[in-house]
């Protein structure tokens, strides 16, 4: 499996708005990850982005996204 950065760049195809992807990821539950993007990363892979999500929102790092 690869690192979380890799893994948002690939969902966001390959641009470096890594921030706005892992934005638009709060809301979505693992389950909602993994089918939005199921033909592009694996169920350990949204499972790994669902926690990196929870620990940026635990750190405020997304308040000042629109």
């Amino acid at each position: 499996m690869q690192p979380v950065s890799g893994i948002l760049k690939e969902i966001s195809n390959n641009s470096d708005n890594t921030d706005q992807v892992s934005y638009d990821l709060m809301p979505l539950s693992c389950a909602e990850t993994c089918d939005k993007y199921h033909s592009v990363i694996s169920s350990s892979e949204s499972e790994a982005l669902l926690l990196h999500v929870q620990e940026q929102k635990k750190k405020n790092k997304f308040t000042d996204c629109v």
